[in-house]
């Protein structure tokens, strides 16, 4: 029970962006969007936040999904909700991976 993200059968990023924003005269800029999905109806609060700890490549930035699972009753229907990450500053990330989603997204570079 909980949240996932939302992705294809081959879990690719389908659905799924990461873009960063290099165009001066502001630093870097990183924003992440998509659509996780939870098993019932009554989950707010659902987003992402930097997993900890990092790995090893810094080049790779780990993101987990995190909600609030609901405290009432629920409806047993999947219900998606859109999530949003931002980072600003930020350092240049090739690749973004959603740990507890086992979801890799390649980073797209705006210059």
């Amino acid at each position: 029970m909980g949240c996932s993200c939302k992705k294809n059968g081959t879990g690719s990023q389908d659905g799924w962006n990461a873009i960063l924003d290099t165009m001066p005269p502001e630093k870097p800029r990183l924003r992440v969007t998509g659509t996780a999905e939870c098993t019932t109806s009554g989950y707010k609060d659902v987003h992402l936040v930097e997993h900890h700890p990092q790995g090893i490549n810094p080049r790779v930035l780990l993101l987990e999904l995190k909600w609030t699972a609901p405290s009432g009753p629920t409806g047993n229907v999947i219900t998606p909700h859109a999530v949003r990450f931002e980072k600003n500053p930020s350092p240049i990330y090739e690749e973004i991976e959603i740990v507890n989603c086992d979801l890799k997204i390649k980073v797209e570079v705006v210059t």
